[in-house]
């Protein structure tokens, strides 16, 4: 594989991860400058706390409105329900973390013949790993790495049998943590260097020669604000809600509860419910405008380039 074709429309799709717009940027910012003429757009359908069951419950309104020519799937922290691994080892921690696995072996499975059987070409990704050995002060899931490796290994046995393309995020990263701090103090989610390795074994992955230094965060700030609004939107709906399918107005009847109750546990909690109470009404808006910002910020490189190539 080496890139996306011109006109391609790319959906990545995951958890907290992709939604936290790290490295998916980096990719961006390596097309535009690499490709300017390739008309290529890229979308963060990425979802905190976000699982697969999530992702088919939302693929219509989240992923398929953007006619997709190609989609980046990226699952399994939250799947693993890793966080049974703080009880005390037992059958019913078994059973609770086995019933996880074989949800997200159907349900992942499910996803790919949905985006296939739709005429999307597929990247299946491993999860990251988990930084159980990191010598820090942070606590750690006794085991959590181990179960991430086993979903990887699903993933890797899934693309085999479906013949699926793969980005193996887990072995990469896997490789490099022996000698570099990729991660952040809760072993899951990764710093800004860290996801820089992301964006290089991704772009590796597609035949693709990758340097971190050329990255410009800057013209990105708007969009990712804007991004940002509509992927904790979706937060809710995963986090809070948990019902994708209850029809809306029992939707904001459960989150002004939520609010008036202040049963939020975490300060994030109380600031993505109530900004879904104030943008629930606009959520179409903000699709239109995190296109407009695409188009008139990010992509004037892009035309800027452009017309350099045109004046040699």
């Amino acid at each position: 594989m080496n890139g996306y074709p011109n006109n391609s429309r790319i959906c990545f799709i995951g958890d907290s991860l992709v939604a936290q717009n790290h490295y998916l940027p980096r990719i961006i910012d390596f097309y535009i400058r690499n490709f300017p003429t390739a008309n290529i757009r890229f979308f963060n359908c990425g979802t905190a706390g976000g699982t697969v069951r999530f992702a088919l419950d939302s693929f219509d309104d989240d992923v398929a409105l953007h006619n997709p020519t190609h989609a980046v799937v990226a699952f399994g922290v939250n799947d693993s329900n890793r966080w049974v691994l703080e009880n005390s080892r037992g059958i019913e921690r078994y059973e609770t973390l086995k019933k996880s696995f074989e949800a997200y072996k159907k349900n992942l499975e499910a996803l790919c013949d949905k985006i296939i059987d739709a005429g999307i070409e597929l990247i299946l990704c491993t999860p990251a790993p988990y930084d159980e050995y990191a010598r820090t002060d942070s606590s750690r899931l006794n085991g959590g790495y181990a179960l991430l490796l086993g979903y990887a290994d699903f993933v890797r046995e899934l693309v085999r049998r479906k013949g699926i393309n793969l980005c193996d995020f887990h072995a990469y990263l896997s490789e490099i943590m022996q000698n570099e701090n990729l991660y952040t103090p809760d072993r899951v989610h990764l710093t800004e260097y860290g996801y820089s390795f992301m964006a290089r074994c991704f772009l590796e992955n597609q035949g693709l020669e990758y340097s971190s230094s050329d990255y410009c965060d800057e013209r990105f700030k708007n969009w990712k604000t804007a991004v940002e609004d509509l992927r904790d939107h979706y937060a809710v709906e995963c986090m809070i809600i948990r019902n994708y399918t209850m029809p809306i107005d029992e939707k904001i009847s459960l989150l002004e509860d939520y609010v008036e109750k202040q049963r939020w546990q975490t300060q994030y909690f109380e600031r993505i419910s109530k900004k879904y109470l104030q943008n629930v009404s606009t959520k179409k808006q903000l699709e239109t405008q995190i296109e407009n910002i695409y188009e008139n910020e990010i992509l004037v490189f892009e035309k800027i380039s452009r017309n350099d190539q045109s004046d040699r």
